[in-house]
């Protein structure tokens, strides 16, 4: 009977179908230096038999050393350099986040298969788990009141591979800000009125004064943290629009709050993934003036006013943040620079 095995020698990886009659193409040899970091490859070999199907063939911790070291990561290691943090948005925190772990967590190569084919790579071993074990959800409401983050969703988990073992899961905001959550594991994906049966609902509520430390950053992302054979693996939560003119309406604050001298908004980056971001109240937001503009009844009324007159005068309006204009303001005002240098040198030189 066909079995599927792979074996490492120095540099090579060797991917194997093992059968009677074998071909050329039920062995594949791959010189691992080659391999893009953080990218899955589909092998040529075959699977054959379904008992081979779901499984981890090989699992291995090591540093490859590429062929290029240029081409690995130079475009995330000029970013870490360019950008400074206080002026990182969520959207490219999220981008930050993902090349430092590419830089500093364990690195493994791998070859596994699921239910058609087999697959190979070399990437961070959290990554590698997301391949095999999928959060499905749907959010059903998410708020700011009463001093708490509210979180109303359907969810479960997907783990068709044995020799994966899901040990927690919780929901998380950073180390200091999270609790347990328990989700049901299925081996395959289930349809609507099974997650309705097997009622997968999770309701949580997270008090926001936990949120207002020192410790506490400004900006998280609201996360499920899932620990996967020892490995803590996340997956982000959010909540996509099927019908959105631009990504750039998800800049806007999707709830606001005001609690304890802060401004408390939760938002989304352009991927839709909702984000928490807190910051002290500013003079202006503890007058009556400020606090009935931004009532209820009165965004209600700008809302009406929108929708039955101002949109359909066919005006496209740009939404950004204030600081991806200071971002690309130091930036216009950067190339001006250096052309005028350039233009005052020429100048000398003739």
């Amino acid at each position: 009977m066909s079995q599927i095995h792979a074996e490492l020698n120095d540099n090579e990886l060797i991917i194997c179908c093992d059968r009677a009659r074998m071909t050329e193409n039920d062995r594949q040899v791959i010189d691992i230096r080659t391999l893009q970091y953080g990218k899955k490859y589909s092998s040529y070999v075959k699977l054959r038999n379904q008992e081979s199907a779901d499984k981890i063939i090989l699992f291995q911790e090591m540093e490859i050393e590429p062929l290029d070291k240029m081409e690995t990561f130079s475009d995330g290691a000029n970013f870490l350099q360019q950008e400074e943090a206080a002026d990182v948005s969520v959207e490219n925190e999220e981008r930050a986040s993902e090349i430092e772990e590419q830089l500093t967590e364990n690195k493994v190569l791998f070859v596994y298969t699921d239910k058609k084919k087999v697959y190979y790579g070399y990437m961070q071993a959290a990554n590698f788990y997301k391949l095999i074990v999928k959060y499905t959800y749907r959010v059903l409401f998410v708020g700011l009141k009463n001093g708490y983050l509210d979180l109303k969703i359907l969810s479960y988990l997907q783990n068709p591979c044995n020799q994966v073992q899901i040990e927690s899961t919780r929901f998380y905001i950073d180390e200091k800000n999270n609790v347990e959550s328990d989700i049901r594991v299925y081996p395959e994906k289930i349809g609507k009125k099974k997650v309705l049966a097997d009622w997968n609902y999770q309701h949580i509520r997270y008090p926001l004064a936990d949120l207002l430390t020192d410790e506490t950053q400004l900006n998280n992302m609201l996360l499920m943290m899932v620990t996967v054979n020892g490995i803590d693996v996340d997956f982000r939560i959010g909540k996509k629009e099927k019908k959105i003119p631009s990504k750039r309406m998800y800049y806007a604050p999707y709830k606001s709050t005001f609690f304890k001298d802060f401004a408390i908004h939760l938002r989304r980056t352009d991927r839709g993934n909702f984000a928490i971001v807190k910051r002290p109240m500013e003079a202006i937001e503890y007058g009556a003036w400020f606090k009935f503009i931004e009532s209820r009844p009165v965004s209600l009324g700008y809302f009406i006013i929108w929708e039955k007159y101002v949109a359909n005068w066919g005006v496209k309006i740009l939404i950004c943040s204030m600081k991806s204009l200071q971002k690309r303001q130091k930036k216009a005002h950067l190339i001006y620079s250096k052309w005028h240098r350039k233009r005052e040198t020429a100048n000398a030189i003739t």
